[in-house]
């Protein structure tokens, strides 16, 4: 996304490249995605006689900001640098938060949904072996959830519970086996 805009009760918000077809940002939908690592130029004006501010919890990203013209208008440059993830920001307008809006900051070193996936798969296998090995000494018998999908460890908890009853199971299949079925 090259930029975003944002405006409401005393002030006027414009983030990175805006142009007429820039969409405002929405605080209930999808949050505008950014690259990390890019300097984003962001103009936040007040459009009454009030100071205005543009705030995070953690004011790093924003410490390339600068303020005029008695409060009432900040620009500058706003860098998340390698930080990535959601980031709730505010615009305060006076004493008062005028917007509160969130912002995705992606990375850019790699492709973010599908290495994410494989990064999030791959730590879930590593983390169940580790359990699996923790627990090779213990019993820890599990039960099924009603509601979600089972992750992959959470499946070879219950499997390894399981374990006994399907090996007498097939151990009995094994001994007398049916060849038929009667009636």
């Amino acid at each position: 996304m090259d930029g975003f805009r944002a405006a409401g009760p005393g002030f006027a918000l414009e983030w990175g490249v805006v142009d007429d077809a820039a969409p405002p940002v929405d605080p209930t939908g999808d949050p505008p995605r950014l690259r990390e690592e890019t300097a984003y130029p962001v103009f936040l004006r007040a459009t009454g006689d009030l100071p205005v501010a543009l705030e995070a919890r953690d004011p790093v990203p924003l410490r390339g900001l600068r303020s005029g013209d008695g409060g009432r208008v900040v620009y500058g440059a706003v860098d998340f640098g390698s930080q990535v993830g959601p980031t709730a920001l505010a615009v305060r307008v006076g004493h008062e938060v005028a917007l509160r809006f969130r912002v995705e900051v992606v990375p850019t070193k790699l492709d973010y949904e599908a290495d994410w996936r494989a990064l999030v798969a791959d730590t879930e296998e590593i983390s169940a072996a580790l359990v699996m090995e923790y627990l090779r000494s213990a019993v820890h018998p599990g039960l099924p959830a009603p509601e979600g999908r089972s992750s992959r460890l959470e499946w070879a908890l219950l499997l390894r519970h399981a374990m006994d009853a399907l090996e007498t199971a097939l151990a009995r299949i094994a001994r007398r086996p049916l060849a038929a079925l009667a009636p």
